[in-house]
């Protein structure tokens, strides 16, 4: 009996721990610290083609990188959101980004940055001193055919009911940015209910 149940927990930690030497798309998750982390979470996902340029028009989208991000110029990414009833009075609100970086990249640093910000709220007047109260440059990739999701946050006065008007880019020809081509391939907006 005893050389049975060895066998089948041998079988269980073979089948769920054991992976083949491939490569993989790898997801970093970058801290933003402990402020980030809550109960009664609430997310809202964002699809990526459905974003706008500063222009006006929809940000090249291809299958393969999401919504990309070129090595060259600006390439400016943004939406609006309405925030919902359930937010918690006085709790942060987060922007996940989740950016790809192809295999043929390798190591390297990609410039990308808060834009602009606005908010409306009925009955006041627009907020246009920014939305964004913490900035954190976007890291640096450590590899290619990598993913990070990668944390910027909302001012602290920022509630229910507010407007939000917001953007990002990269800064493709900065001097520090040195990958190729890179894929927007998610965002999300995380906030605490009540």
């Amino acid at each position: 009996m005893n050389a049975i149940i060895k066998c089948i927990f041998i079988a269980v930690v073979l089948t769920c721990c054991y992976s083949p030497a491939i490569a993989q798309n790898k997801v970093v998750v970058v801290p933003l610290g402990a402020d980030n982390t809550f109960a009664g979470e609430a997310t809202i996902s964002i699809p990526v083609n459905s974003l706008v340029n500063s222009s006006g028009g929809n940000p090249a989208f291809i299958s393969t990188l999401g919504v990309v991000l070129e090595d060259t110029g600006n390439s400016s990414f943004g939406t609006s959101i309405i925030i919902p009833q359930d937010h918690k009075p006085g709790t942060r609100i987060y922007v996940d980004i989740y950016v790809y970086n192809p295999v043929s990249n390798g190591a390297c640093q990609a410039i990308i940055r808060t834009n602009y910000g606005r908010s409306w709220k009925p009955g006041e007047p627009r907020d246009s001193s920014g939305v964004f109260g913490f900035a954190p440059v976007f890291p640096a990739f450590t590899q290619g055919e990598q993913t990070y999701q990668h944390t910027f946050r909302f001012g602290d006065d920022k509630g229910a009911g507010d407007a939000i008007v917001f953007g990002m880019f990269r800064q493709g020809n900065a001097a520090a940015d040195n990958c190729g081509d890179v894929g927007l391939v998610g965002l999300n907006i995380r906030y605490e209910r009540q």
